[in-house]
């Protein structure tokens, strides 16, 4: 009973109140910060899913890691104490990533307009249910773009954004006041493949996507939504810059079209917040309590010998130039500057474009033979994505 008890107060509770601190506070800060007040804008994905990811593991590695000193996970197979901090990161990031999807369908009114466009003279909202709306589909322009995926750049991300401008029925097309209908499709191929075999299935994505989109009927949707910042509306932003019918002093706006009822935009998200909760809570438990108790590793931890002190030395420490070891966390420190200038600049986070990844100095081939050495430098500093700078 004293092990029992021991485990629930120095373990499992400091766990209950990181979570809950974690899934609630980050929730607040994304409300205020980048739903109310707008402090900050940043791609979506980063917001609802990448942050949700890494948040965690500062009060993981911080307070619950020592913690775990005071479990017997040392010996046999596979590396236990990290298994622990894994699983009690993800039993704290389900949660906190599904909180964040609710937030995003839940926030922002919807705007009830009888012709698109009344949009320049109503409230700036996230939702629009508009009555009277023509898309004109005959002035579609595309943008194409192909983005390295996976930790060793093994796929190639194809998205075709294509949008067309919004008009009241019968207006010229040539009159948008910039709203634009937006579609986006996307498909994952290889890259293990020769450069032939990859321009003939990307020609052949294309043309299945085009085919799609010229077979589809725009008009019957039940709500329009503003585009997410990020890769989607750079994307967007690409294709509306090739339209004979863009105007560059007039703001963009553009929507994407939803079929399902607006009230069943959050579908099950409320109650899966408490659920993917409660479920993380539970095997974590579970693993605590199977675990044996180390009487002396407990009793160090109760003692308080600055165990949050010596984690965080350990954590960051690869990260910190030192006696017998000053190349390697520089280059390691460059690539994650040059990776944080990258996203702060707007050019995405979970992949980059290669048309930007060449600009920036990126190794490509031709330009090389053409002289441009100075890319092998260069490209050793860049990287496609978040997983590509993982894996380096």
């Amino acid at each position: 009973m004293h092990a029992l008890q021991s485990k629930l107060r120095v373990i499992y509770l400091p766990f209950l109140l990181i979570a809950v601190g974690c899934v609630a506070g980050y929730s607040l800060i994304n409300w205020f910060v980048f739903t109310q007040a707008k402090l900050f804008v940043l791609d979506e994905d980063v917001i609802n899913f990448w942050i949700p990811c890494g948040v965690p593991w500062i009060p993981i590695l911080v307070w619950l890691r020592p913690r775990l000193k005071a479990l017997r996970l040392t010996g046999g197979k596979g590396n236990l104490p990290f298994l622990f901090q894994f699983v009690a990161a993800w039993a704290i990031t389900a949660p906190t990533i599904v909180s964040q999807n609710y937030l995003t369908t839940a926030t922002g009114e919807l705007t009830h307009l009888q012709r698109i466009s009344l949009i320049s003279h109503s409230p700036r909202t996230k939702y629009y249910a508009v009555r009277d709306v023509f898309p004109d589909k005959a002035n579609t322009s595309t943008e194409t773009t192909v983005a390295y995926a996976g930790k060793h750049n093994e796929y190639l991300n194809v998205s075709i954004f294509l949008t067309c401008p919004l008009t009241d029925p019968g207006s010229p097309a040539t009159w948008t006041a910039g709203v634009w209908l937006g579609t986006v499709y996307k498909q994952q191929i290889s890259s293990r493949i020769t450069d032939d075999q990859r321009h003939a299935q990307i020609r052949a994505i294309i043309e299945s996507f085009m085919t799609q989109y010229n077979q589809s009927d725009l008009r019957p949707f039940s709500y329009l939504e503003r585009a997410h910042y990020g890769d989607g509306q750079r994307g967007f932003q690409a294709a509306i810059a090739k339209s004979t019918y863009h105007q560059p002093d007039i703001p963009m706006t553009v929507l994407v079209a939803h079929q399902e009822d607006f009230a069943e935009r959050n579908g099950n998200k409320a109650p899966w917040i408490l659920g993917s909760f409660a479920i993380g809570a539970v095997v974590w438990l579970i693993m605590v309590l199977v675990a044996p108790l180390d009487e002396v590793g407990m009793a160090s931890v109760l003692s308080g010998r600055n165990i949050s002190g010596n984690a965080l030395d350990e954590t960051f420490a690869i990260f910190l130039p030192r006696r017998g070891a000053i190349a390697t966390p520089i280059l390691l420190d460059l690539n994650i500057l040059v990776f944080a200038a990258m996203v702060l600049a707007g050019l995405g986070f979970i992949s980059f474009n290669s048309k930007d990844l060449v600009s920036l100095g990126g190794n490509y081939g031709p330009a090389v033979r053409d002289g441009q050495i100075w890319r092998l430098v260069t490209s050793m500093f860049l990287h496609g994505g978040l997983i590509h700078l993982t894996g380096c």
